[in-house]
């Protein structure tokens, strides 16, 4: 059998909102939807130089804020209500990962995250999987969707990108493990059985 890695992303897929109670209200509060204030976020220079290591994360919120400040002018309270949203870990998907490598397949996180965030990771939600992989953007230097922190992940599980399979709930995070030889899964809300049926069609099994 062809040895498979199934490899993670955190935020949006492994750390989920918890019931969707806490988006419900920040829209109501801020009248924008969660999705464009997060895709405004994602797309800030503050955010590129966090991936990739080139600011600290306690000077993230100021540099965000001076950033954004003329598009969302309560910015500073929208950021705290924004963290302050309950998160917890989607149970299917660490249970899945756990059941692919009983089964033989390599299992990794890669991550647009702090350096040494595995630790604050596994501490916060009790996860303790024994990752092959966890790739974070502040402990590469560079983060999704940068080619080389997927050919960094296919190396550190010991695969080629052919028989690697990422899951992300950002579609340029998804082209980008494309991009890079992987296939890829696009995970939209509670799409398991979908994701399933994808895994099986790359050759998993468990």
């Amino acid at each position: 059998m062809t040895e498979r890695a199934v490899l993670f992303d955190l935020g949006g897929v492994l750390i989920r909102e918890t019931n969707g109670a806490g988006f419900a209200a920040f829209e109501a509060r801020y009248h924008v939807s969660a999705h464009e204030f997060l895709r405004a976020l994602d797309s800030s220079r503050a955010y590129e130089r966090l991936r990739d290591s080139e600011i600290e994360g306690a000077d993230w919120p100021a540099q965000v804020s001076a950033e954004l400040v003329s598009r969302y002018p309560e910015i500073a309270s929208m950021l705290g209500d924004w963290d302050a949203i309950p998160r917890d870990i989607d149970v299917h998907l660490t249970g899945l990962a756990a059941a692919l490598q009983s089964s033989g397949s390599r299992i990794g996180v890669i991550s647009n995250a702090l350096a040494g965030f595995r630790d604050r990771f596994e501490q916060r939600y009790g996860v303790r999987l024994a990752w092959d992989a966890f790739i974070t953007s502040g402990d590469a230097g560079f983060g999704k969707p940068d080619r080389r922190i997927y050919e960094i992940a296919a190396s550190a599980v010991g695969l080629p990108a052919a028989s690697c399979f990422f899951v992300d709930d950002k579609e340029e995070n998804v082209a980008g493990a494309r991009e890079a030889g992987m296939a890829a899964f696009h995970f939209r809300s509670d799409d398991h059985e979908a994701l399933e049926a994808a895994l099986r069609d790359h050759g998993c099994r468990w």
